[in-house]
Formats: structure tokens, sequence, C-alpha cells
């Protein structure tokens, strides 16, 4: 029980930092391996770490490839905030500033990303020499962190099922095996996700590890095949796939001039409600300006200035799961949570 416990803590140091409902906090720094310790190798990683950040900005993960980008890795020291060296593990990480990152990726009209990123929820059988099984948080510790590395690389926020009995008793390994996608649905339902990733994985001959992908989005079903001469291969160009599709369904049109958008939040009664309805406005992706338009008894009338307009901000706001929409219209009126 403690070897278990102990390698679940050390799983989510490696998980993408998230707060409530997906939000990743972690986009603007990276950690690169450095070839030696001399001043000379800190520029190539610095480049790598830059690299690896647009990949997480941009949703493309061939994004330190695109020429655009090229003329930003040409000066990724400018953008760099600090630094730390691991000398143990060769690795170099950096966190790079966002603003001015956001204004230079707008200034090549490059929509961006934003932190308020939806949740994928994970069935993924795999049959190895162990057997077959659904993977979860107490599952093979080098599946564990080979996915929590791409997920952290990639940007996504990931959530593992339970596997007690009430996961057990509605879906096997065999199921997923056999894409019975209703037994995966009805299995799902109890999660508060955006979007179901089903993958099966197992070794079709020595040296050789396919996997069967099924994106579950919106309603819609995206299906793709990997493979690789390791399981972990076939694992993390799933994630890929997946990140994928998430960033073509979320990523908004926000590489434009700001608009104006103007909400109300009900069930504001005090000033702890009122500070932190604004203070949720203000950290929201592409939002630059909020200003209180109308204060009433229980709510409070909002202008933001924002990039993207109310598409963007809407879909911040659900993502972010602080509040709930109480009207039809879209940036229309929302509920603030407890």
């Amino acid at each position: 029980m403690v070897r278990n416990y102990t390698a679940y803590l050390l799983l989510l140091c490696l998980l993408p930092v998230a707060g409530v409902g997906g939000t990743i906090t972690d986009l603007y720094q990276a950690e690169a391996p450095i070839e030696s310790l001399q001043p000379e190798s800190r520029r190539p990683a610095i480049r790598a770490a830059l690299g690896m950040v647009l990949v997480k900005l941009t949703g493309n993960r061939y994004a330190p490839a695109e020429s655009n980008l090229r003329p930003l890795l040409q000066r990724a020291e400018s953008y760099m905030l600090e630094f730390k060296l691991n000398a143990e593990a060769s690795l170099l990480w950096v966190r790079f500033d966002e603003e001015t990152l956001i204004r230079d990726l707008r200034g090549l009209g490059l929509a961006i990303w934003g932190k308020e990123r939806p949740s994928t929820l994970l069935w993924l059988a795999i049959k190895d020499e162990a057997g077959e099984q659904i993977l979860g948080l107490e599952g093979n510790p080098a599946y564990l962190e080979s996915i929590a590395r791409r997920t952290r690389q990639r940007g996504i926020d990931l959530t593992y099922p339970l596997l007690d009995l009430e996961d057990n008793a509605k879906l096997q390994p065999d199921d997923i095996r056999q894409g019975y996608m209703q037994a995966v649905l009805d299995a799902s339902s109890r999660y508060p996700v955006e979007s179901i990733l089903i993958g099966s994985v197992e070794a079709t001959a020595p040296g050789i590890w396919e996997g069967q992908w099924t994106g579950y989005i919106s309603g819609a079903t995206h299906n793709w095949r990997t493979a690789g001469d390791i399981a972990d291969i076939a694992i993390e160009d799933g994630i890929d796939g997946m990140t994928d599709l998430l960033a073509t369904n979320f990523i908004q049109d926000n590489a434009q001039a700001q608009d104006s958008v103007t909400l109300t939040i009900t069930d504001i009664y005090t000033i702890d409600q009122y500070a932190e309805a604004l203070k949720y406005l203000e950290s929201l992706s592409f939002v630059s300006k909020v200003l209180v338009n109308n204060v009433t008894v229980g709510e409070v009338s909002f202008k933001l200035m924002a990039h993207g307009g109310c598409p963007a901000v809407a879909q911040a706001i659900t993502l972010g799961r602080k509040l709930i929409p109480n009207s039809t219209g879209e940036c229309s009126r929302y509920r603030l949570l407890p």
C-alpha cells in the first residue's frame, strides 16, 4: 500500500499543472536536455524549451519546424524570464514571458490555445506479458510516466477512471478492444469531462506494438491507429492524436483585434463574492480588461475587452467551471458557483 501511494504521488508530480476544470498553469515553461554544464550549451537548450512551449500554445506538434516561427526560436533567449539547471538529470528548466510571446504570435496571425482546456477521460486497455488491463493510477508505472510526460509536453488535462466496482461492472478491457462505444459512454457518464479518449494497445508481433484509438468530442467520434517498436511509442502517438483533435476543436480565432463583451454574473451578495468574480474574469485567457458596468442587488454587470470576443470568453468560462450559464444567450448571464 505504501509503495502504491508513493508511486501515485510521484505520478502527480509529472502530470500537467492544472487548476479546477483543466486550467493548465505551466504553458510558458518547459524542460529541455542540455549537453553540458558549460554556458555555451545553454542557448540550444533554451531554444529547444521554447519550441516545446510553442507546441503547447499553438496546439501544433510540428510548431518548431514551421518557417514562420523560426524567428521566434532564433531569439529564444529574449523571451526567457528565468532558468534552472538540473545538473544530475542534464536538464534545463526555462520559463518564458507570456505577454511578449502572445504579442509576437498574434503578430504572426496565429491563434493561441488558452490555459482553459478540456478535460479528457482516458480509457486505455493494454495487453502485455502481464495480461490485459485497463490502465488506472495504480497501473504499470512505466506506462503512467510515459503518458504523464506526453500530456505535460502537449499541455492537456487527462483524467484516469477510478476503476472501482462501478467502473468494473460497466466496462471490461475486451469492451474497449472490441470498440463497444455505448459501454464506454455509459461508464464515462459519472465523470465531468469534455472529451473521452479510448485506446487499445497490444504487441501484435515481437517488437511491434499497435494501438487503435477513438476520440469522442461533442458527440462525434474520430478514429486512428498508431504503431511502434515499444508500447510507449504507440501510446504517446495516441495521446498526440487526441491532442491534435482537441486543438482543432477548441482553439478559437483570437488573433484579431479585441472585442467588447458584456455579461452579468448573479448570486453576488458580498464583497468577497464580488472580488472573486472580478478576479476570475481578469484571469481568463485573452481578457485584457474588466470594467464594472452596473451593480444591483445580487448581480453585477461587467464589460470585458477580449481577443476572440464572445466565443473565446464563453468557451473559457465553460471550461473553467467557475461560472455556469443561467440564460440561453452566449456571454449573457452566469451564476457564480460557491
